[in-house]
């Protein structure tokens, strides 16, 4: 469900749960210093997890509405990677959601988000740190930009206990998700994360 995509760790801060300590930190490529390329990349990653976000929030709000989580599911297999991606082409720009519980294996992470999921595991959003720097890569430098993902009430409908989720929807996820593993979170887990990564360019 798309539901999760907004909810990030921005609403998670107001979620009733004590802060748990501090995670390991990631081992990723040590950030390099920023310069006016560098900043007009990591602008452009900022600006395109923002706006997959909003589409992404737009229509399943759109759809929890007038359809309910069943249906709204089935345009989420549908539609939800042509919406988390870039609306216009921009060469060289990934942007993506990923999770340790995925239901799409399309949304696989690259090893760099997989490296900030299996950090930060299993635990609640709170306190959860993203990522916003420069990295250096064997294809050169990289903005990088990551926004945690935490589990609010709506996500529920589709992400809950499976003994509580609706029939509809557990026949929909058998049917276009045999592989499903994104259910069984309670309010306030990390659900995940949303992504983008662009190429500083001269």
């Amino acid at each position: 469900m798309w539901w999760w995509m907004a909810c990030t760790a921005t609403t998670g801060g107001d979620l009733a749960i004590d802060p748990p300590d501090p995670p390991t930190p990631v081992a990723a490529p040590a950030p390099v210093a920023s310069g006016e390329p560098a900043d007009a990349a990591l602008a452009k990653a900022d600006r395109l997890v923002d706006e997959a976000r909003g589409r992404l929030q737009a229509r399943m709000i759109t759809e929890l509405n007038t359809r309910g989580p069943s249906e709204a599911l089935s345009t989420c297999s549908i539609e939800a990677q042509a919406l988390t991606a870039p609306a216009e082409p921009d060469p060289g720009a990934r942007v993506g959601r990923s999770s340790l519980r995925l239901r799409n294996p399309a949304n696989a992470a690259p090893p760099w988000v997989e490296a900030w999921l299996q950090t930060q595991g299993e635990r609640p959003v709170a306190g959860v740190e993203g990522i916003h720097r420069i990295e250096d890569t064997p294809e050169g430098r990289v903005a990088r930009v990551l926004a945690p993902i935490g589990t609010m009430e709506p996500c529920l409908r589709c992400h809950g206990d499976p003994a509580t989720l609706d029939a509809e929807v557990v026949a929909k996820l058998h049917e276009r998700y045999p592989e499903d593993r994104a259910t069984g979170y309670a309010v306030g887990d990390l659900r995940g994360a949303l992504w983008a990564e662009v190429p500083v360019t001269q």
